[in-house]
């Protein structure tokens, strides 16, 4: 989770989150991880 939370620059309990929501997916995960921090912008 750290991994995926420096890479994409959102925090670890929202990569939790994401994972709850689309499953274990490396690509679905990085996916959403992009849009939603688009959207904190």
């Amino acid at each position: 989770m750290r991994k995926l939370a420096l890479e994409t620059r959102i925090s670890e309990a929202q990569v939790r989150e994401l994972i709850a929501m689309v499953g274990y997916d490396y690509a679905s995960i990085v996916r959403e991880a992009r849009m939603l921090k688009k959207g904190q912008t």
